[in-house]
């Protein structure tokens, strides 16, 4: 029995240590990959779009969609950020797209919306959360030593 015990506590010490830097991987490989695209256009922000999250679940997101120069729409990924940045109101504004010019179905729009406020706040959470981890650990240990 010990050693489910001992399983299980390895188990949660790994979401612990890799659960925060593994969901900032997630939200950040998109943004990493498009600073390498090299081809930008402008388009428009022609509606804005509501998609369910899944499941039972009644919540929505509720993004922009582009209507990019070649005729492709584009959706966004991030949700509107209420009281500060309604999808809504930005519908008729350009924005710039990049691209991967020798795939262009990949593109990502070149907003700080939809480019950096996710890997920010979740790379903020992360520093705040590993620091209380160190810190704890040390205090931990200093008072190993005291004893």
């Amino acid at each position: 029995m010990k050693i489910i015990g001992y399983l299980i506590g390895g188990a949660l010490l790994i979401l612990v240590f890799l659960g925060p830097g593994t969901g900032w991987y997630l939200v950040s490989k998109d943004t990493f990959a498009a600073l390498h695209y090299d081809g930008v256009e402008q388009a428009e922000i022609i509606d804005c779009r509501s998609i369910r999250s899944g499941g039972q679940n009644s919540r929505y997101v509720r993004v922009p969609v582009v209507l990019r120069p070649s005729g492709k729409t584009l959706s966004g990924s991030v949700d509107e950020i209420r009281y500060f940045w309604e999808c809504d109101d930005q519908i008729g504004t350009s924005v710039e797209v990049v691209y991967d010019i020798n795939h262009p179905d990949k593109a990502k729009l070149n907003t700080f919306i939809e480019m950096w406020f996710l890997p920010i706040l979740i790379g903020v959470i992360c520093l705040i959360w590993y620091s209380a981890i160190v810190i704890g650990y040390i205090k931990k240990y200093r008072d190993r030593k005291k004893r």
